[in-house]
């Protein structure tokens, strides 16, 4: 689920749904600039069932995309230089901010069970997280969520966010930003996949450790501010 400006007076919450059944089959990423046009020309009602709301809006829906609609596709052939190990994830770079004019990335992301990173911000980019497999509760300003795969949910610049993988066999989802500053973190940080899969578990973070992160996550206009989800 997501936020989207302009289509009422208080912004709305759209469910997006589609079938995932391949989803672990194929290797894909989503055109975002093909997003902005079907968004454009969607039909949706209020699900009067699950009552959500945004917490400044003074009228929030709930709405639901077409059924009808049909999102494509491309697929981006993995390669050594966009398989990173980030932190306790595994993280394949499907668009890169460097291959278009718009500075789209899309980054794929493979998480262990209980995963769950720093509550934080962006300055200078808005993310669209976007759930392939798998649970995750996130949170976004005080207002949590359960998300599974096929939904969506828009973290806005200089709003506080995060997340956990709630699922035992762990999850996958996709980060959407515009601008590059996440997907330079992201590889500042990252360190080569020497395989396809997670890195090797870890250890909680020493105060050190965690100083130093927070001061690169500054670099790119990140702000931590906050502990990860229990």
């Amino acid at each position: 689920m997501f936020w989207i400006s302009g289509l009422s007076r208080g912004a709305g919450l759209v469910e997006l749904r589609r079938d995932v059944g391949e989803a672990h089959e194929t290797e894909w990423a989503i055109a975002l600039r093909k997003w902005a046009f079907h968004l454009a020309h969607f039909r949706y009602a209020p699900l009067s069932s699950r009552p959500h709301r945004r917490p400044e809006s003074d009228g929030g829906h709930l709405l639901r995309l077409n059924p009808e609609l049909h999102i494509h596709l491309l697929m981006t052939k993995p390669t050594s230089s966009n398989q990173l190990w980030f932190l306790d994830s595994f993280v394949t770079i499907r668009v890169s901010a460097s291959e278009g004019e718009d500075g789209i990335s899309v980054l794929d992301h493979r998480m262990p069970y209980g995963s769950s990173p720093t509550l934080h911000f962006h300055r200078t980019e808005d993310e669209l997280f976007h759930v392939l497999e798998g649970e995750y509760r996130v949170r976004v300003r005080d207002q949590d969520q359960r998300l599974r795969a096929g939904d969506v949910v828009l973290a806005p610049k200089g709003a506080p966010h995060t997340y956990r993988v709630e699922s035992a066999t762990g999850g996958r989802c996709l980060t959407i930003t515009v601008r590059g500053d996440f997907e330079r973190f992201v590889r500042a940080l990252g360190r080569p996949a020497e395989r396809p899969e997670l890195p090797a578990p870890g250890g909680p973070p020493s105060p050190g450790a965690f100083e130093a992160l927070k001061a690169a996550a500054a670099k790119f206009g990140i702000e931590l501010v906050g502990p990860p989800l229990k």
